[in-house]
């Protein structure tokens, strides 16, 4: 795929984004009882249709896993490949997604609109010390929405895994959530490789067994207890 080519790719994307914004704006204006499940579906519409601009063959498999809706709080924490990840993850559940993203993503404003009415969680790295209290405000109001977490902490540049930071944890356990564990495998090619050739990409998403996070303590060995378990997960495949 060449320059030219990705980014058409990408601003068609953006425009089924912006084209939705003025309609989601109407349903919160004068049909508020149905706003949300209108966010939910422009939401996976999205996703569904970015999967396809992108041209990607999805295989999505161990979804058995993810067969639970508990009345509870749920974190995905997957490996992170690319800025596909998320509609890539959002296809294959088939249930609306927020996100533990960095705070610079804010200042793009067609995605600042839909974050924030997905009620994605926003960290400002250079401010560690108000880190805790941001994942535990976050951890209090997520309520039974699900969240994914990166906890590499940035896209791989090779497509290789890179070791988990325990940190990215902390947010599931202090919501007591119940934890998907996740891999993706080919979204890289569909983004970040410009020397992809033509054709379909193939794309696969494992899901492992659910990790159930509701007796485990706050503290740094359960943090590097769980990702110690989710990057064992990520190397079985």
């Amino acid at each position: 795929m060449n320059r030219m080519s990705l980014m058409v790719k990408i601003s068609h994307v953006g425009w089924i984004m912006l084209r939705n914004i003025p309609l989601q704006f109407l349903a919160e204006k004068f049909n508020k009882s149905n706003a949300l499940h209108s966010l939910q579906k422009r939401y996976l519409q999205w996703a569904k249709a970015t999967t396809e601009i992108f041209n990607l063959k999805l295989e999505c498999v161990g979804l058995e896993h993810c067969n639970t809706a508990p009345d509870r709080a749920i974190v995905v924490m997957s490996n992170h490949q690319s800025q596909l990840d998320i509609p890539v993850l959002v296809h294959c559940l088939q249930r609306p997604l927020g996100f533990v993203a960095k705070i610079e993503l804010t200042k793009i404003p067609l995605l600042n609109h839909w974050m924030h009415r997905l009620g994605c969680v926003f960290i400002d790295r250079s401010k560690r010390s108000q880190a805790h209290e941001i994942l535990t405000e976050a951890a209090r109001s997520m309520g039974k929405r699900t969240l994914v977490i990166f906890p590499e902490g940035t896209r791989s540049k090779t497509g290789f895994l890179l070791p988990p930071k325990p940190g990215s944890a902390r947010l599931a356990l202090l919501a007591k959530a119940l934890v998907f564990p996740a891999r993706i495998e080919g979204t890289r090619n569909g983004a970040e490789n410009s020397s992809q050739t033509k054709g379909e990409i193939p794309v696969r998403v494992t899901f492992f067994p659910s990790i159930d996070l509701s007796d485990w303590d706050d503290s740094r060995a359960s943090c590097e207890k769980l990702v110690t378990q989710v990057d064992a997960y990520w190397r079985s495949v």
